[in-house]
């Protein structure tokens, strides 16, 4: 599983955002953090049924700026990355946009 870790607004790459994966009865799988440029890959297993949780805690600079952490289950597919954008403390997105997403490119 990888993905990008970036802000909602300006599509900016935001690091040291914790990312962990669970199986459904709460086992924690792996973890990674968000590089610089806000990547991050872990080793899961195709076809896994996961629960991904994106941690903005605030020892994670500059995660005490963002939105609280976002949980999603998902099959893991090793071909399409799992992005995840953040939105900043007190700010709403664009309708469009609609707060907090999580984006599935190919």
């Amino acid at each position: 599983m990888h993905g990008h870790v970036r802000t909602i607004t300006g599509d900016k790459p935001i690091s040291m955002i914790k990312v962990s994966v669970y199986r459904p009865d709460l086992a924690l799988i792996a973890c990674a953090s968000a590089s610089a440029d806000g990547s991050y890959s872990v080793d899961v297993p195709a076809g896994e049924r996961v629960m991904v949780r994106f941690d903005t805690h605030h020892s994670l600079d500059p995660a005490d700026s963002r939105q609280p952490s976002l949980v999603t289950e998902v099959v893991v597919d090793g071909t399409v990355p799992l992005d995840h954008h953040l939105v900043p403390w007190a700010q709403f997105a664009d309708t469009a946009r609609a707060g907090r997403r999580l984006i599935g490119r190919t």
